[in-house]
C-alpha cells in the first residue's frame, strides 16, 4: 500500500491541481490554453507511464490506471462542463 500511495498523490496533483493553478495564475484565455496542454498532452503521457509502471506489479497498482482515468475526467468535469459527455468518450 505504501507504494501507491506516491502515485495516487501525483495523480491528484496533476490531474486536479495544475488545472486549477493554471486557471487561477494564469490570466485570460491564456489559462484555457494550458488546460488544454494538461488534458491533451500532459495528462495521457502521465497516464500512459502509470499504466505501464502498473503492469510491473500488477496485483498492486491494479486501481492506479482506473483512478488516473477517473481523476481526469473529474478534473476535466470541474473546469469545463459538469457532465460533458466528450470527455467520456
Amino acid at each position: 500500500m505504501k507504494k501507491i500511495i506516491p502515485w495516487m498523490l501525483a495523480t491528484a496533483v496533476i490531474m486536479l491541481v495544475f488545472p486549477w493553478l493554471a486557471v487561477t495564475f494564469i490570466k485570460g484565455d491564456g489559462g484555457m490554453a494550458v488546460c488544454f496542454i494538461l488534458f491533451f498532452a500532459v495528462n495521457p503521457i502521465y497516464a500512459i507511464f502509470s499504466g505501464a509502471y502498473a503492469g510491473k506489479d500488477i496485483k498492486i497498482f491494479w486501481p492506479l490506471p482506473i483512478i488516473t482515468a477517473l481523476f481526469f475526467l473529474l478534473g476535466t468535469w470541474l473546469f469545463f462542463s459538469i457532465g460533458e459527455k466528450a470527455f467520456i468518450l
